[in-house]
């Protein structure tokens, strides 16, 4: 049923579908976003508003389908659609993005025990209920990039045992738990670049100790901790940039044995840091930093060499003045 409605003498008209269940486009389809070198069944979504919480998937869908999509900035979409399980019992990934979705329920995902992939970025998502990925014990990789979530609560990931890559790039974050991650041993990537984080507890990543790459980039910090990383020693990369950072202990970095990429460009001035040994096969981008030349030139040896030459260009010319 299409909705006409008349607003001042204007005839508008929404192409917009309101039913009680939710019929699919399906397409079978190579997709390298996550599954390379795979075809999959898909259902797709489309010119179909989901106002009602518990709207369902129509029974006359594809049994095969193996990806949910519903990704059409056009369509007013609320809720996640009920029943996902009941409708496709072979299905492994979905993506849900540019909706007006704003909160997650428990139940939304109920029964989906073979999920893999969940990608709800870009959004509208502030409130996450309790137990939402209780039973998504396979997957391996969830994006809740740019939407609006304020904090990360201490139990929303504690069934996600197996995942790898979680992504909450461009939120509002302000606050992370101390045990938002705590069941999460088994994540390699995360990513929370561009939120408002101002502090983090010296355990808030205990539990990552399969942790290959950390971004922290972009927030409020001023400073951290000499524990904040002692866990994590399969750390590769870590990034810090374009945070407030006046301070990094000597220590923070000690335990860190396969770490070969530091990004701290654009802080504050950062006036103690790490050791000569730490720096010695890492590839450092210290950047538009306050750092004194004569303290750090012998101790920041890093390898972009462009930079190590600057410095001594600079040295040798007030030694030529004087």
């Amino acid at each position: 049923m299409k909705v006409k409605t008349t607003v001042f003498g204007f005839i508008l008209l929404f192409n917009f579908t309101f039913s009680e269940q939710l019929n699919c486009n399906f397409e079978l389809r190579n997709r390298d976003w996550y599954f390379p070198n795979q075809t999959l069944h898909q259902c797709i979504i489309e010119h179909q508003s989901i106002v009602t919480r518990g709207m369902t998937i129509s029974k006359n869908s594809s049994q095969h389908v193996e990806v949910l999509r519903i990704e059409h900035e056009s369509l007013l979409v609320k809720f996640i659609p009920g029943g996902i399980a009941d409708s496709f019992e072979n299905i492994k990934a979905i993506r849900i993005l540019n909706t007006s979705i704003d909160e997650l329920f428990s139940g939304d995902f109920k029964n989906l025990n073979d999920l893999e992939y969940l990608y709800l970025g870009f959004n509208q998502i502030d409130t996450i209920h309790k137990n939402v990925f209780q039973d998504l014990h396979k997957v391996n990789y969830l994006n809740l990039d740019n939407n609006k979530l304020l904090y990360i609560g201490s139990d929303w990931f504690k069934c996600l045992t197996n995942l790898n890559e979680l992504y909450l790039r461009g939120n509002q974050i302000e606050m992370l738990s101390s045990k938002a991650f705590y069941t999460l041993s088994n994540l390699k990537l995360l990513n929370v670049f561009d939120n408002k984080i101002s502090l983090l507890a010296d355990e808030t990543f205990d539990s990552l100790v399969n942790l290959e790459e950390l971004n922290v980039g972009s927030n409020k910090l001023e400073s951290i901790g000499k524990g904040l990383l002692k866990n994590n020693e399969r750390l590769q990369k870590l990034s810090f940039c374009y945070n407030k950072l006046n301070s990094i202990p000597s220590e923070a970095f000690n335990e860190m044995k396969n770490l070969v990429e530091v990004d701290l460009e654009k802080n504050e001035c950062i006036n103690e840091f790490y050791n000569q040994s730490s720096l010695e096969t890492m590839k450092v981008d210290l950047g538009k930093n306050c750092l004194p030349l004569s303290d750090h030139l012998n101790e920041c040896r890093s390898s972009e060499k462009d930079l190590i030459e600057k410095i001594k260009a600079i040295e040798n010319s007030h030694v030529s003045k004087e």
